[in-house]
């Protein structure tokens, strides 16, 4: 890394600067900290990077923010060294970058809602709002290659380098992998799926004639957290609830109980005890689907049809898992797991 600059720093002079950026009644709204070419590091381009650190749960010292000022000058650099050579990244490949990485981000938060929700803003203004960075970072890289494509570093050079580090600055990794997983489930039968829709309508006209939910939610909810509390889940927002669960909840009247609704769980019904703004307090009945030893073989056969083709080649693994995988989070990623 230190070559890689100082390759850099022969061709570029970095100007710092305490530059103002002021609006015509004197107050200031910015600073230029740093000139490099036609580039500028602005005081809040910093301390984005701070708040983002931060929000990590991770303290910055005076020592941290000039680290950190150090990479942007590092990147800034070799983005000015790419404009010289002519280093530059078509817009198709920084298209495809941010789709990459906008599938990671869906993955990782649950949906293409959860993310808008988080960022208040639609998808497409968000990819919008992640070109220039990914560019700048796709260019850079673009460029850093360029000039490390000649460098070699031997096994022993590394070895002696890693001897001359202090012992107290090595920080303590601890083991950390990496993986992909192709989810298979067994698939409920259209009998199956009946005896569960019947039972849990026989248990919604128990409540319609006057018995208690609470107590019939006791007695044969199927979901354990909430059955001892009476089906009660407490208050919850949107996002919070499963899609179908959270359109019927946030549209039911104070008692009213709820037509069957059928999610990944299996069968709900639901009555509301207290809506509060954007959250609601529900009690809920669940019934799950009990798949029988037949779906599952079906599954397990499946599975083995699914290994075949990956053991001879005739697909990927992350083609098989954009397939085949039941898992909808880890999907979209290729089974990557996030």
């Amino acid at each position: 890394m230190i070559k890689n600059k100082t390759i850099i720093l022969i061709t570029i002079t970095i100007f710092f600067s305490y530059r103002l950026i002021a609006q015509e009644d004197g107050k200031v709204i910015d600073k230029v900290i740093a000139v490099i070419g036609d580039n500028i590091i602005l005081k809040s381009d910093l301390e984005a990077q701070i708040v983002s650190i931060r929000a990590q749960g991770v303290l910055i010292d005076d020592k941290a923010r000039c680290e950190m000022l150090e990479e942007l000058l590092f990147q800034k650099l070799l983005l000015h060294q790419a404009e010289l050579d002519s280093v530059t990244v078509t817009e198709s490949e920084v298209e495809s970058e941010i789709d990459r990485r906008m599938n990671y981000f869906i993955a990782q938060i649950g949906s293409e809602k959860k993310l808008e929700q988080y960022y208040k803003k639609s998808i497409l203004e968000i990819k919008e709002e992640f070109r220039i960075i990914v560019k700048e970072q796709m260019i850079s890289q673009r460029m850093q290659a360029k000039i490390t494509a000649s460098l070699l570093v031997t096994p022993k050079e590394v070895k002696a380098y890693f001897n001359e580090l202090p012992k107290d600055s090595i920080p303590l990794i601890e083991s950390e992998v990496e993986y992909a997983h192709l989810l298979i489930n067994a698939k409920e039968s259209d009998a199956e799926k009946e005896e569960a829709k019947n039972k849990i309508n026989s248990l919604r006209e128990r409540i319609i004639n006057g018995e208690e939910f609470s107590t019939l939610a006791i007695l044969y909810s199927e979901d354990e957290g909430s059955a001892k509390n009476g089906g009660e889940l407490g208050f919850m927002g949107r996002a919070e609830l499963v899609p179908e669960f959270s359109v019927v909840a946030f549209k039911l009247k104070t008692k009213a109980v709820s037509e069957i609704v059928e999610t990944e769980f299996g069968y709900h019904i639901m009555q509301l005890i207290e809506r509060r703004g954007q959250k609601v307090n529900v009690r809920h009945l669940l019934i799950k689907v009990n798949i029988g030893d037949e779906q599952v073989k079906k599954a397990k056969n499946l599975a083995d049809s699914v290994y075949k083709l990956l053991e001879t080649d005739t697909l990927t693994f992350e083609q098989l898992a954009e397939i085949y995988s039941d898992d909808k989070q880890t999907q979209k990623s290729k089974g990557l797991v996030v």
